[in-house]
């Protein structure tokens, strides 16, 4: 027997034995009333926009007033068809020139009024930072009260990419991938002789998921 092995050996006669996790408290006591008017003033005060409920009959009104002037949307959502499709899009710089990416979070949290972005929510990962104004539909039924009862879901243990992104933070991103821990990433932003170094957006607009399993019960 080698020693490579001797000392595999000794390590696997001596691994300690497993037990169950602590349980994490959830912290729910501070929950607000309505956990979407907390999310819309947490989001407000970071700097980014809610907009106001289309009427039943075209929910949607309110999204497509926000696309009227746009030079070039891209949307990773099946309720807004954009010009380009991010299924085709093999060097994620293309998106470079995005003006508007419409895109669904997985979840909403109500205490940082920020929303979590997936690989499956955005399709190409760097939509979400590429573009220069993010419109986000979120299910009011698919918000957390705070950042305890996010790190619970499992979007983050599950996806093989996931980040929260409010209007503060769109320079910054938290990458969790399954089997590894999370790593935050610092991203530099574009130089001043970028047009996207200023005036960058985030506005949420609360609109039902129609697949199954979206909503936080």
């Amino acid at each position: 027997m080698s020693s490579r092995d001797t000392i595999l050996a000794a390590v696997r006669a001596n691994l300690p034995k497993p037990r169950d996790l602590p349980e994490v408290p959830r912290f729910e006591s501070d929950r607000p009333a309505s956990l979407a008017a907390a999310f819309c003033e947490a989001l407000q005060r970071m700097g980014g926009r809610v907009l106001e409920a289309g009427s039943p009959s075209d929910p949607l009104a309110p999204v497509r007033a926000e696309l009227r002037n746009s030079r070039l949307v891209c949307s990773a959502t099946p309720e807004i068809e954009g010009a380009r499709d991010l299924a085709k899009v093999v060097d994620p710089n293309t998106l470079a020139d995005v003006d508007h990416a419409v895109v669904r979070a997985s979840f909403g949290v109500a205490e940082t009024g920020s929303v979590l972005l997936a690989d499956q929510d955005l399709k190409v990962n760097a939509l979400a930072y590429l573009a220069q104004h993010l419109i986000v539909l979120l299910d009011p039924g698919a918000i957390v009260h705070n950042l305890h009862a996010a790190y619970a879901r499992p979007e983050l243990r599950e996806r093989a990419y996931s980040a929260f992104h409010s209007l503060r933070n769109r320079g910054y991103r938290r990458r969790v991938g399954p089997g590894r821990p999370g790593r935050a990433i610092a991203v530099c932003p574009p130089g001043p002789k970028d047009r996207r170094s200023d005036g960058r957006s985030l506005t949420a607009y609360g609109l039902k998921s129609r697949l199954k399993g979206r909503v936080l019960r």
